[in-house]
């Protein structure tokens, strides 16, 4: 475990790996840790040096009172890449990691090289917005964390792992509620990722699960460009589920499309 300090925010990243290849930028998800990427890490961290961090209000970083949106997420990782000199990354997220890495391949192009978002939720069709709002007020009560098990029941398969299970709920009841209630609030019914992704101009790439909430039809309207995945036998969390098929796509992806690679 390493830390560097963003205008006085502690924020704490592990880094394995070297060499002059490409390095790869790893962004956990909604309530989740830097752990939840570790098996990418490991992968790719073979080959060249891999990044994760635990974004603001998570893990072991600092969880200042506000500050939760998108942008600011976003703008955390162009500082991580500033201080630790990461250059032309290919930035991986994981659900609302993935949303953060839309942002940061969009509003940083001089320093992503290229963003894959894993199963995150961008361009939500209404019905499920609309039960997002309700849970949201949910998220606010006494009995948040009942609510998150109840709501969030669809994340997962049957015959998945239960670890995966437990890890998540470790993991969101040491995460301060008021992280929990804006960060979701933010990436999931504040945040608009069609413009944004219209606009990027970075190589994307979205892997969906077999729980996938995500319009992907609607993604590809918007970004003609990006390229489309799914994992097989998998719920939300396939980074841990299945990672040989997750780096094997993202490693597919970047062979492809990142120069360099």
């Amino acid at each position: 475990m390493s830390e560097l300090s963003i205008n006085g925010m502690k924020m704490v990243y592990d880094e394995v790996g070297s060499g002059s290849n490409p390095p790869v930028l790893l962004v956990h998800g909604w309530g989740c840790n830097r752990s939840f990427m570790k098996r990418q890490q490991e992968f790719f961290g073979q080959t060249r040096r891999a990044i994760a961090v635990d974004l603001r209000g998570h893990g072991e970083s600092d969880a200042p009172t506000e500050d939760y949106t998108v942008s600011n997420f976003a703008n955390d990782l162009a500082w991580v890449c500033l201080k630790l000199d990461i250059e032309k990354p290919i930035v991986v997220g994981h659900s609302m990691g993935g949303t953060i890495a839309l942002e940061f391949g969009a509003s940083h192009p001089d320093i992503a090289a290229a963003v894959v978002m894993v199963d995150s939720y961008v361009c939500l069709p209404t019905p499920f917005r609309d039960a997002m709002e309700i849970f949201s007020e949910q998220l606010k009560g006494e009995d948040y964390l009942k609510a998150i098990e109840v709501s969030l029941a669809g994340l997962y398969i049957p015959g998945e792992d239960p670890s995966i299970r437990d890890a998540f709920f470790g993991s969101l009841r040491r995460t301060h509620q008021r992280v929990l209630t804006q960060a979701f609030d933010e990436h999931i019914l504040n945040y608009d990722a069609e413009p944004v992704a219209a606009r990027c101009t970075v190589p994307i790439a979205y892997i969906g699960a077999d729980t996938s909430s995500a319009n992907v039809g609607r993604l590809r309207e918007v970004q003609p460009q990006i390229k489309v995945g799914q994992t097989i036998g998998s719920g939300h969390f396939s980074t841990l589920l299945v990672p040989d098929q997750i780096n094997a796509m993202i490693r597919d992806f970047a062979q492809a499309y990142v120069r360099g690679w």
